[in-house]
């Protein structure tokens, strides 16, 4: 296995794995009118540091931090096209009071909870191009942080609160940036020739894990939140993708395409000890914020639904049932009480 490589200092992707992880034509090209969002920033000009990185293979300390008590478990948000177009909606852990954020007919995909549940970042053609938004948690409110004509995907809050890392194809293939959550210092992190997709931050913030391409074999990597240190952790030959960290660091949930199907597994952050959850197929694994359960997406019942499992993968329920496509949730916070 290779493990050298050069990369800059400081997650509805190659062909395959772009068609896999944006689901349901999320990248299709085309325009949608909307109204124009709150806020606009100027086109942005990353910075990028010129230190490169070595791949390392086998755990990295990850530091220490000291653990709050757990959240209380918030809603789920995910995106679907029950109404004839991608767009954002969210509901409780159960299925019910399923209400639609997206305030206009643009496509809206990726949603992504700020660590205090407070509010949402995704990604939006309501402009022209797929750009990085924010919004409150009700979808009131929406601020565009990016602006470029390529795609930007997959947003991923720092624990706190502060950056959002996310994918974007700018460079021609995908690397990963990140920027601060009011849209200012953009700086890329990877800088390779293949794909480097779906970036979840370590709830110390110390790490990001993301799906990386290496001689065509797209396993789960981690690097410093300044893109160094580059660790392989999956190590099959299969696709693995959308990692997600537990809240307590201690695990990272991915799906693969393994097995001849593509399920839900889950493995020590420091890639041992692998485990298949799901045997009906799986996508896009979402942790409850107490770390007791998580959310994936399967369209076992032919559709793509919503579904809601016990982190040992037992207790496997459908929270979404309509003959549209549900994909993509991702689990809040319960915002304090004030």
């Amino acid at each position: 296995m290779r493990v050298g490589r050069k990369k800059p200092k400081g997650l509805l992707l190659g062909a395959a794995a772009l068609t896999l992880f944006l689901v349901l034509s999320a990248c299709n090209s085309g325009t949608t009118s909307a109204p124009t969002p709150t806020s606009t920033r100027p086109p942005e000009t990353p910075s990028t540091p010129a230190a490169t990185t070595t791949v390392s293979e086998g755990p990295v300390d990850r530091g220490s931090t000291s653990t709050p008590p757990p959240p209380v478990n918030g809603p789920i948000a995910f995106y679907s096209d029950r109404d004839g177009t991608l767009q954002l909606y969210v509901m409780n852990p159960d299925g019910t009071g399923q209400v639609k954020l997206s305030s206009n007919e643009a496509r809206e995909v990726f949603p992504a909870w700020s660590p205090d549940g407070s509010m949402i970042a995704f990604s939006s053609s309501r402009d022209g191009d797929w750009e990085i938004y924010t919004a409150s948690a009700d979808g009131a409110d929406p601020v565009r942080l990016t602006n470029n004509p390529a795609a930007d995907f997959a947003p991923s809050w720092s624990p706190d609160g502060k950056k959002i890392a996310f994918q974007t194809d700018r460079s021609g293939n995908i690397d990963i940036y990140v920027i601060d959550a009011d849209g200012a210092n953009l700086t890329r992190l990877t800088n390779d020739p293949e794909n480097e997709l779906s970036p979840s931050w370590s709830p110390d913030g110390s790490r990001i894990a993301f799906s990386y391409r290496v001689d065509g074999d797209t396993g789960i990597y981690t690097m410093r939140a300044d893109g160094a240190e580059l660790v392989r952790l999956s190590r099959s030959p299969a696709k693995d993708l959308s990692p997600a960290w537990s809240p307590d660091g201690e695990k990272i949930a991915f799906h693969s395409e393994r097995d001849g199907a593509t399920d839900i597994y889950v493995m020590d952050a420091d890639g041992f000890n692998e485990r298949r959850l799901t045997w009906d197929g799986g996508f896009a694994p979402a942790w409850s914020p107490d770390g007791h359960k998580i959310a994936f997406y399967s369209r076992r019942d032919l559709h793509a639904e919503i579904y809601v499992m016990d982190a040992d993968g037992s207790n496997q329920t459908r929270v979404t049932r309509n003959l549209a496509n549900d994909v993509r949730p991702a689990w809040a916070a319960a915002p304090a009480k004030q």
